[in-house]
């Protein structure tokens, strides 16, 4: 890939946007651009194939962390999806032993302890998938091509439930607070108001 420029500094609202351009192993087009907002979380990929495909995907790897925990997995590092409305976590082990399919994934990507990393299609995801990619963990959101093109956001900061909320989605489905999330949810609450 050739980038359009070589950095993009941005500061409070301002956007920016940075495009990527190469050729795939048929020698077709293909973009992936890149715009930010220098005050938020989140961040949109749009992907646009010089051919006419039927789909694209985008895939993710897992957030880096240097701690580990008894077992000596890496600290509360995780897939995480929120497939078929259903939020599904799977450690890392998990998706090392094999491919774990996502059954019409509204999101998918990586949690650790704080923070977490997502895809989200902007239109609808057609397949998703835990698997591991030359060693490396990886989770995938593939959805439809329309005109060419088709366009994720990427949620990719704290595990923060007003944050969250903001990106919608149900993203705030990625904070697990078991099965005393009816106790739990107006506690924090609660908490914030002190």
């Amino acid at each position: 890939y050739r980038a359009d420029r070589e950095s993009l500094v941005l500061h409070g609202s301002e956007r920016g946007a940075i495009t990527l351009t190469g050729q795939d192993a048929n020698g077709a087009t293909l973009e992936k651009r890149y715009d930010f907002a220098g005050d938020g979380y989140t961040f949109e990929v749009t992907l646009t194939a010089g051919t006419d495909r039927p789909s694209t995907a985008l895939l993710l790897t897992p957030i880096p962390t240097d701690r580990a925990d008894a077992r000596g997995a890496a600290a509360h590092g995780a897939g995480v999806a929120l497939s078929d409305h259903r939020l599904i976590e799977k450690p890392l082990t998990d998706i090392e032993k094999g491919a774990i399919d996502l059954k019409s994934p509204s999101w998918a990507g990586f949690e650790s302890q704080y923070f977490l990393s997502v895809a989200i299609p902007k239109g609808a995801a057609i397949a998703g998938l835990f698997e591991t990619v030359d060693g490396v963990a990886t989770s995938r959101v593939e959805q439809a091509l329309i005109d060419h093109k088709a366009t994720f956001v990427v949620y990719a900061g704290p595990k923060e439930r007003d944050e969250l909320a903001k990106v919608g989605n149900d993203l705030s489905r990625a904070l697990d607070f078991g099965w005393f999330w009816f106790i739990a949810v107006p506690l924090l609450q609660a908490l914030r108001l002190l």
